[in-house]
């Protein structure tokens, strides 16, 4: 389902607007957003799991959600990359990377702006997700844009 919000939001960000049948219309890209999802968030997740099966090891948790979040942070493109034709799934990561490294101020902002954004939608009563959820899809594919030109 991710994918296909991911592919969504890109189609909105580029055509103004999308339906249920685009964004599920190019199942070989979807499959490669999964993949490269799937890629960037195993180590992290497995030492998440790890800790928390052998006992509640703080230790490999707190790597593990760091790590998560670097990889977030930087592999954030990628998923646009793809859906673009820019990149396959390895290209994505290296190029992820490098457009965050060069913006990483304006990246930072902007996944600032995105906590906040969630933090506000939480206040009412979790209603609020309903309206920044989406937002988030369109916003982090215009963000893409914007910065490849």
């Amino acid at each position: 389902m991710i994918p296909a919000l991911t592919r969504a939001g890109f189609l909105v960000a580029r055509q103004g607007n999308s339906s249920f049948g685009e964004a599920f219309q190019d199942f070989g890209a979807l499959i490669k957003v999964f993949a490269y999802n799937f890629i960037l968030a195993i180590v992290p997740v497995g030492l998440i799991l790890t800790g928390y099966f052998l006992m509640n090891d703080h230790i490999l948790i707190v790597t593990g959600s760091i790590i998560y979040i670097i990889v977030a942070l930087f592999g954030w493109a990628g998923p646009y990359a793809i859906l673009s034709g820019r990149a396959g799934i390895i290209d994505a990561i290296g190029q992820s990377f490098s457009l965050t490294g060069q913006s990483f101020g304006m990246v930072l902002l902007a996944f600032l702006s995105v906590i906040g954004l969630m933090i506000l939608g939480t206040l009412p009563c979790g209603l609020g997700l309903l309206v920044v959820i989406p937002m988030i899809y369109v916003f982090l594919p215009l963000l893409y844009l914007g910065f490849i030109g």
